[in-house]
């Protein structure tokens, strides 16, 4: 195989095909770098949605935790309020 590529006395062949792999390289490359550069972006979008979610996330729970804390209020409230025993002091 090194033989197909031997540049001590390059011949019209060789310098052919030692272009075409060159180009055939540079296509890769190209590729590569297309295909990182899309990557990279979708990369980018995903953390940025990451972002937004765990914000969406921080919202949530702290209005839950209010809901939570004035359905507790509520419900002591009616606790109270329904206690026989208060109907019965105040005959």
């Amino acid at each position: 195989m090194a033989s197909d590529f031997d540049l001590s006395s390059p011949q019209p062949a060789s310098i052919a095909r030692l272009d075409a792999a060159v180009n055939d390289l540079e296509q890769v490359l190209e590729q590569f770098e297309r295909a990182h550069r899309l990557a990279a972006d979708e990369l980018a979008q995903t953390k940025a949605e990451l972002a937004a979610l765990q914000a969406l996330h921080v919202t949530v729970s702290h209005r839950l935790d209010e809901t939570i804390a004035r359905l507790k209020r509520v419900l002591s409230e009616q606790a109270v309020d329904d206690d026989p025993s208060d109907d019965e002091s105040g005959a």
